[in-house]
């Protein structure tokens, strides 16, 4: 498989197409190969053709989008995606000049069935032949290897990693006061039967609980609070597929035809992957955005929300810690917002988001933060992102419970979603934000009310949904 070069991974040419055409090749990792699993072929060629064109006319740009990502050898993986496309376009040349060489050399053959005519014919196909498999090489190549590459068009200010992420706000709640040592989520949970993280693992693994008595009716509150409060605000509500094909799950951008490490899929036998292959959805909004794929939207209806309830799934690879409780887990539900909105407006969408973000956070009563993402700790659509960290005092920290990231037309591009700017075709603008990862703020919610004898209360803001005040100790 190809190696990770910074989230940028770059294949290199079989042997036989290195000795026939070398100056199509600047290899990066010597140890890459190229990845046969994007099939088929000129459905991705077809995803990843507008990025490869914005890439060759915009080098410099280019360039600068994979150094501020803080990605090595820019200068190579640009010039090697540019070279290797201007050489497919004059393959594409040949082929189409010498299939117009073959229908005329093949009318004059039925006109005069000339044997030397024949033979020329016959050298024309075996000539276009191999052309044909050139390009079809090269077309591989710049699939998987542009497949890789994230989006350049950063608006994040610029840093190496998490650690020069900047706090840009914070709510109004106070971090609660207690006169007894808080204790953390699972504790709780456990004492009031909220959660079942023993039984969870007997049946299903680590990182699974069951959510019971109370802790239902809590998830159900945040959803309708979460719901309702999106409504108002024109939000157009649904539930998603949670099993979408590979190329929705790569066209998002979760996948990138090398690195799945994070996404459960259903193959129809064990290792063998086929087009047909399911992924499970590891966040609502990856379902939901491929919904308007390869339509084009009317101006005047942007900017479309959407607000969508759905289960998850990660396999949460190479985390550790927080294996049991509500945190980070292999399943967990979510409230989701996704927009697609006029380029123009998409920063003042992702503003938008935000706001709401922290309008539901104040309404809950919870402490909190806005962390603005660095360019080095984006991810790989993002173009810009906020995370909202809640505070915990069973373990005396803040946590995220939220993002959200504006994807400026990386993602559309995959996806093909356009609107009509009068007479001209453009990419959208997609935003997502979570309204609520359930799990996470139940458990910001258990630390956040406890009580001294063990109890939680409920934030006013729900009690209208669960129908009690309290959940009291268990007896």
């Amino acid at each position: 498989m190809p190696s990770d070069t910074g989230n940028v991974w770059v294949a290199e040419a079989s042997k036989e197409t290195e000795d026939k055409f070398p100056s199509s090749v600047v290899t990066v990792d010597s140890d890459t190969t190229s990845d046969p699993t994007l099939e088929p072929l000129d459905l991705y060629w077809e995803k990843v053709l507008p990025y490869i064109r914005f890439i060759s006319s915009n080098e410099d740009a280019a360039r600068k989008g994979l150094k501020d990502r803080g990605i090595p050898k820019g200068n190579d993986i640009t010039s090697k995606i540019r070279t290797d496309y201007l050489r497919y376009k004059e393959y594409q040349e040949k082929v189409e000049g010498l299939r117009n060489k073959i229908k005329k050399k093949s009318d004059d053959y039925f006109k005069t069935e000339n044997e030397e005519i024949k033979n020329e014919v016959n050298a024309l196909k075996d000539e276009l032949s191999e052309y044909e498999r050139r390009g079809h090489e090269l077309k591989r190549l710049l699939v998987n290897n542009v497949s890789g590459i994230p989006n350049l068009n950063v608006l994040a200010p610029l840093g190496k990693s998490e650690t020069e992420n900047v706090i840009v706000g914070k709510g109004e709640a106070e971090k609660p006061h207690f006169n007894f040592s808080p204790k953390d989520h699972v504790e709780i949970g456990t004492n009031l039967r909220l959660i079942d993280v023993e039984r969870a693992t007997k049946v299903s693994g680590t990182r699974f609980a069951y959510l019971q008595n109370a802790g239902v009716s809590l998830e159900f509150a945040l959803i309708n609070f979460a719901l309702e409060k999106l409504r108002s605000k024109g939000f157009a509500q649904i539930i998603p597929p949670t099993l979408i094909k590979k190329e929705y799950m790569w066209s998002m951008g979760y996948i990138t035809g090398h690195s799945e490490s994070e996404t459960y899929k259903a193959t129809e036998k064990k290792e063998i992957e086929t087009e047909n292959s399911l992924y499970l959805t590891a966040t609502s909004e990856q379902s939901v955005g491929p919904y308007f794929a390869n339509e084009t939207l009317e101006e005047e209806h942007l900017p479309l929300r959407f607000a969508a309830f759905s289960s998850c799934y990660r396999r949460e690879a190479g985390t550790y810690g927080d294996i049991k409780g509500l945190f980070r887990v292999h399943q967990f539900d979510k409230v989701e917002m996704l927009s697609f909105c006029h380029p123009d407006k998409s920063e003042e969408e992702h503003k938008y988001f935000l706001e709401i973000e922290k309008e539901l956070f104040e309404e809950l009563g919870l402490n909190f933060i806005v962390k603005e993402m660095c360019s080095g700790d984006l991810g790989f659509v993002a173009s810009k992102k906020y995370d909202i960290e809640g505070w915990f005092p069973g373990r005396r920290e803040y946590r995220e419970l939220t993002s959200t990231s504006n994807t400026t037309n990386f993602q559309a591009m995959r996806l093909n979603i356009k609107f009509k700017n009068k007479s001209v075709k453009e990419f959208v603008h997609i935003i997502n934000g979570t309204a609520f990862a359930i799990g996470r703020t139940i458990s910001a919610i258990l630390e956040n009310y406890q009580q001294k004898d063990g109890s939680v209360l409920v934030p006013e803001v729900l009690q209208k949904y669960t129908g009690f005040t309290k959940i009291p100790q268990s007896k």
